[in-house]
C-alpha cells in the first residue's frame, strides 16, 4: 500500500507501547518545522475575504453614484424653485409647469423613468410652511440596483427639496412712526402706490397704522404693519399677504448725522434771492439759502455733492416750477434739507412746501461717502417738516428720500411721484398718498439686492 509518511519517520509509528523509537527525532524536526512555517497564510485569508472586499468596493461605487445623481437632483430642484419664484413674482400664473420645465432641462422630467417632481405653494414643510409667494419643489427619483441588488430588494430612492420666494425684507417704503394714534401710512383718495418688487412696512403701533380708503390702492410683494390695517374702499394686492401685529423694522440710516451747512455766504442762486430763469451748473460749495427754486424757463444741472438747503425759519426747500428742469446727470447728489438759524439750528425745518414739483427731476444718490444711497436727507433733528412732492410725474429720485425725524410727514398729492422702474425708497416718519400715483423699487439702496426678485430660503 502506497504511504504518504516517509521511510525515515515510519519510527513513529512502531515504537514500543506507542511511544516513538529513539531513532524518531528526524520524524519530529520535520513535523515541527510544519508548524513553525506560515508560508501561504496571507494567500488563505486573501483568498477568503476577497468576495468582501469586492463586494464592499462594488457597493461604495455605486453609493457614489447615488450621491452624484443626488448632488445633481438638488441643483435641478433649487434652479426649479427660484425659476418659478420669479415667474410668480412677475404675476404669471403658470409658475408650475415653469418648475416643471426647469427640472427637465436639467435631466429630470417629471413622470419620465419614475421620476416625480413636485411643487407646492405654499410650502407644506419646513420653516416656510404656509407662507404665500414661496415655492417647494421636491424630486423624487429611483435609482437602479446594481451590485446592491445582492443586498436590497427595493429600490433606493434619490429625493431633493428647495424652497424660493422674495428676497427677504427688501423694503422700499417704511415709515417709522411710533406714535399710539396717529397713522404711519395713509392712501387716500384714488391714490395709486406701486411696489411691486418689494415691501412696504409700518413701524407705527397706531389701530390706525395703515390706512386705506376712499378707492385707494397699494400694490407691493408684502405688507407688513406693526399696529392695524384700516380699509375704507380701498384696495391692498400683496402677494405675500397683509400681515399686522409684527415686529418693527430698524431704520437703515438710524445715526447718520447732518454735519454745519458751509459757513460764509449764501449761494447767489438760492431761493432767497428768488427762482432761477436761466440755464446755469451750480455746485455745493456754499449753502442756499431758503433752498432752490428752478422757474418755469429755468434748467438747472447740479454737480457732484452734497446740497445744504438752509431752510432757516421758513424756505421753499426744492421748487421746480412747470416748464423748469433740475438733474445732475446721474453724477450722485444728496438735497440736506436743514437749518442754522439761532433758535432754530439743526433743530426745526418748517417747509411746508418743501420739494414742490410741477417740472421735471432726475435726482441719483451718492454710491459713496457718509451720504450713500440718499438723495433727499431731511434733518433727523427737525422739530417737524411737511416735505410734498406733487404738480407732475417726472420727479425721479434715484436712492433713498430720508426723512427720519418726529412728527415729520411725506406727502405725494396732485399726481406726483416717481416712474415705473426708477430705483426709489422712501423712509419717513410718517408718510401720505393722495391724489397721486407713485412707484417704489427695491435696487441700488442699502438693504435691498440687485439680483433676482426671488432667491432660495432652504
Amino acid at each position: 500500500m502506497f504511504s504518504f509518511i516517509p521511510k525515515n519517520c515510519r519510527c513513529l509509528l512502531s515504537g514500543p507501547r506507542g511511544f516513538p523509537r529513539r531513532d524518531a527525532g528526524p520524524c519530529l524536526g520535520i513535523a515541527a518545522r510544519f508548524m513553525r512555517d506560515r508560508s501561504g497564510a496571507y494567500a488563505v485569508m486573501v483568498g477568503l475575504m476577497a468576495p468582501v472586499f469586492i463586494g464592499a468596493l462594488a457597493l461604495g461605487s455605486e453609493t457614489g453614484l447615488w450621491y452624484s445623481t443626488q448632488e445633481k437632483m438638488q441643483g435641478a430642484a433649487d434652479s426649479a424653485a427660484i425659476s418659478a419664484a420669479v415667474g410668480l413674482i412677475g404675476g404669471d400664473t403658470n409658475w408650475t409647469l415653469q418648475a416643471d420645465a426647469t427640472a427637465a432641462s436639467d435631466g429630470f422630467v417629471n413622470g419620465s423613468s419614475g421620476t416625480v417632481v413636485t411643487v407646492n405653494n405654499p410650502p407644506l414643510s419646513g420653516p416656510n410652511t404656509g407662507i404665500k409667494g414661496d415655492i417647494e419643489v421636491i424630486i423624487k427619483q429611483p435609482q437602479k440596483l446594481l451590485f446592491s441588488g445582492l443586498f436590497l430588494k427595493s429600490p433606493v430612492v434619490v429625493q431633493t427639496r428647495a424652497v424660493a420666494g422674495p428676497t427677504p425684507e427688501v423694503i422700499c417704503v417704511l415709515a417709522l412712526n411710533k406714535g399710539l394714534i396717529l397713522p404711519g401710512i395713509t392712501a387716500a383718495a384714488s391714490a395709486a402706490v406701486l411696489a411691486d418688487q418689494c415691501n412696504v412696512q409700518d413701524n407705527s403701533p397706531s389701530p390706525l397704522a395703515l390706512t386705506v380708503a376712499v378707492f385707494a390702492n397699494i400694490t407691493a410683494q408684502e405688507v407688513n404693519v406693526v399696529g392695524g390695517y384700516v380699509n375704507v374702499l380701498g384696495t391692498v394686492n400683496a402677494t405675500q399677504g397683509i400681515h399686522t401685529g409684527v415686529a418693527p423694522v430698524v431704520d437703515p440710516f438710524a445715526g447718520t448725522a447732518i454735519p454745519a451747512p458751509p459757513a460764509g455766504p449764501c449761494d447767489p442762486n438760492s431761493a432767497s434771492n428768488g427762482s432761477i430763469t436761466g440755464t446755469v451748473t451750480l455746485s455745493p460749495t456754499l449753502r442756499y439759502c431758503g433752498g432752490i427754486s428752478v422757474g418755469a424757463s429755468g434748467n438747472v444741472t447740479l454737480s457732484p455733492g452734497t446740497y445744504y438747503m438752509d431752510m432757516a425759519l421758513l424756505g421753499v426747500g426744492l421748487a421746480v416750477a412747470s416748464g423748469g428742469s433740475l438733474t445732475d446727470n446721474g453724477t450722485g447728489v444728496t438735497i440736506v434739507l436743514t437749518s442754522s438759524n439761532g433758535l432754530f439750528a439743526n433743530l426745526a425745518n418748517l417747509d411746508l412746501g418743501g420739494l414742490v414739483s410741477g417740472g421735471v427731476i432726475n435726482l441719483t444718490a451718492p454710491t459713496s461717502g457718509p451720504f450713500a444711497n440718499l438723495v433727499v436727507f431731511n434733518d433727523p433733528l427737525a422739530l417737524a417738516s411737511v416735505l410734498t412732492f406733487r404738480g407732475g410725474t417726472q420727479n425721479n429720485f434715484t436712492g433713498t428720500i430720508y426723512s427720519p425725524a418726529p412728527l415729520s410727514v411725506v406727502t405725494y398729492l396732485l399726481g406726483s411721484g416717481t416712474k415705473t422702474g426708477q430705483c426709489t425708497r422712501l423712509i419717513a416718519d410718517m408718510i401720505v398718498f393722495g391724489l397721486t400715483g407713485a412707484s417704489f423699487s427695491k435696487c441700488a439702496v442699502p438693504g435691498a439686492s440687485t439680483t433676482a426678485p426671488a432667491s432660495l430660503l432652504e
